[in-house]
């Protein structure tokens, strides 16, 4: 078997096997999909998104995880979505927040209510499955597709008779056997331009990111210098005793604009000068991105490494590009079949 097909073979094999694992994750409900309905959760999550949400431990739950829960006023099939805050005076529950919202909702969510946590997003997908994307999915799986198999396939019967489409067959069947050559040098080419100017578009954003260890309370300034929108979230990372708080968590800065997040510490915990916090390995990290993602996207890349959203954003959009422009570096190379090689016999 050629290695390139063994790569499909294999790729083919992996995603057949990651999909059935995710349906049986979703028939055994560890595993539920939402559609984002309101905006209370904005620019986290915006109507119309689907949230991919994973069952959990109510018990590793902590304030500053976003969870969905069953609605506590008791109406069926509706569950909310929310970011917890803090937790109940009592320990058995939570108080939560939307992100859009100016005042924490007056309930208080029971762990027993606790559906899970969103683990993933797909951007406006949801408008399909939802009650007015209902009637066009209907009407695009029962309507428009059947009609237009039809269509095209009368299109083919006229333009492509019996003999034609043996043609057809037979240059399908050389395409498949045709030499696929790379030019490796307008690829390179294509790829390190539109690297640079990426890159020169998300430098702001790299050059922004990093670990403040200086922690002190009171206000730290952050500040858009590029020309996009840029996304700046914020976590507190090896902070054992949960003494620091950060607000917000997160924002969207216009360019040339800049914003001030508010740093607070536990009012039970002391200082050791009066400024600093005594807790010397709790850090924050700060990761900006150009608005090119979901936020709940760059949300979950900074958690892994501050400077990774900058990367992404650096670094997709070049491949992008690059695959869009494949006709200029890449093409094919007929072999010559020997029924179709004609000699002449020369008499001297």
């Amino acid at each position: 078997m050629k290695r390139r097909h063994l790569l499909s073979v294999c790729l083919a094999l992996f995603l057949a096997l990651s999909s059935i694992y995710f349906v049986l994750q979703v028939i055994q409900g560890d595993i539920i999909l939402l559609v984002v309905l309101s905006g209370s959760m904005e620019p986290m999550m915006r109507v119309g998104d689907i949230v991919v949400v994973h069952k959990v431990n109510p018990e590793t739950i902590e304030p500053g995880d976003i969870i969905a829960f069953k609605d506590p006023s008791g109406r069926k099939n509706v569950i909310i979505t929310h970011r917890v805050i803090a937790y109940s005076e009592d320990g058995e529950g939570f108080r939560t927040k939307g992100d859009a919202c100016e005042e924490p909702d007056r309930f208080v969510v029971k762990k027993e209510d606790v559906v899970g946590k969103p683990v993933f997003l797909v951007p406006f997908a949801g408008y399909l499955f939802g009650p007015k994307g209902s009637k066009t999915l209907i009407w695009l799986l029962l309507v428009i597709l059947p009609a237009g198999i039809i269509i095209a396939d009368e299109i083919m019967n006229i333009l492509y008779p019996s003999k034609a489409r043996k043609k057809e067959k037979e240059r399908r069947r050389r395409e498949r056997r045709a030499i696929r050559i790379v030019n490796y040098k307008r690829f390179l080419m294509i790829f390190l331009f539109s690297t640079i100017v990426f890159g020169a578009v998300s430098l702001p954003s790299l050059t922004g990111s990093g670990y403040v260890t200086d922690i002190n309370v009171g206000a730290l300034k952050i500040e858009n210098r590029g020309a996009l929108p840029c996304v700046c979230i914020f976590n507190i990372i090896n902070d054992t005793h949960r003494a620091i708080s950060i607000s917000p968590r997160y924002a969207v800065l216009p360019p040339k604009s800049d914003i001030e997040i508010e740093i607070l510490k536990d009012a039970h915990e002391t200082d050791t000068d009066g400024s600093g916090l005594e807790h010397e390995d709790a850090l924050i990290t700060v990761s900006k991105s150009p608005y090119i993602m979901p936020v709940f996207w760059i949300d979950a890349l900074a958690k892994i490494n501050p400077y990774l959203p900058g990367l992404v954003s650096s670094t997709i959009p070049p491949v992008i590009l690059t695959l869009i422009l494949s006709p200029i570096w890449f093409h094919r190379k007929y072999k010559l079949h020997k029924k179709h090689i004609k000699l002449r016999r020369f008499n001297f």
